[in-house]
């Protein structure tokens, strides 16, 4: 459950969420390590608690409610797309995988876009956890996440493609068609079986979007 609530000490709004169990000494760890991230693209992490986080208060709708009402515009996805992916290469400079990106954790505001969760999907009481102990929202996991492996960098970028995907169509698919040349080419890239074959980097994936944002348009045939 979320509240919205108001720090008293600092007198501002924050957002709390309060988890159904206490978490693990692991999750506290990992979660000051989260409270690290300085990126205007990221919800910011305020403080920890046994069973609650104090997180930055957004004004907004999530991308998963803005995409019911359709896809988006070719050039909102790439710039969204590219946000994501500096967000998403910050966190990994630090060793942090997001673990659960999808749309329903990023909030569309009318100063931009920001990323929640970073890392949190290891929270056992998540109601999207598939069976088994694989923590994630199963349409966005990637194969080697399936398998039971743990997450690294390439498996956030292989959910980011997805999100691509979907923010392009409207539609939930791994193989979405009729997509512009360039972003097909990435978002296939992305969503490789094997990680390997992705990009291996989300900065190396960020620059790929902002350069398909100032490409010249092609001439219609």
């Amino acid at each position: 459950k979320v509240f919205r609530a108001t720090d008293t000490r600092l007198n501002r709004r924050v957002a709390i969420k309060i988890c159904n169990e206490e978490f693990s000494g692991r999750f506290e760890q990992e979660s000051r390590s989260i409270a690290a991230i300085n990126h205007p693209n990221v919800c910011t992490l305020y403080d920890v608690g046994p069973n609650y986080l104090v997180m930055e208060l957004i004004e907004g709708e999530t991308l998963a409610a803005r995409l019911k009402r359709g896809k988006l515009p070719p050039s909102e996805t790439v710039r969204f797309g590219a946000q994501i992916a500096d967000a998403l290469a910050v966190a990994h400079g630090l060793g942090i995988v997001h673990r659960d990106l999808k749309p329903g954790n990023i909030m569309l505001t009318r100063s931009g876009l920001k990323v929640l969760d970073f890392g949190l999907a290891r929270s056992a009481d998540d109601p999207s956890l598939t069976a088994g102990g694989v923590m994630g929202t199963p349409a966005y996991l990637a194969p080697e996440r399936l398998e039971g492996n743990d997450a690294d960098a390439r498996s956030d970028i292989y959910a980011l493609g997805l999100v691509l995907a979907e923010m392009a169509t409207g539609k939930r698919s791994k193989f979405p068609e009729d997509l512009p040349p360039a972003l097909d080419r990435v978002v296939k890239r992305c969503v490789e079986a094997d990680p390997e074959d992705r990009w291996q980097s989300a900065r190396d994936l960020k620059w790929e979007l902002e350069s398909i944002a100032v490409a010249p348009a092609a001439d219609p045939p």
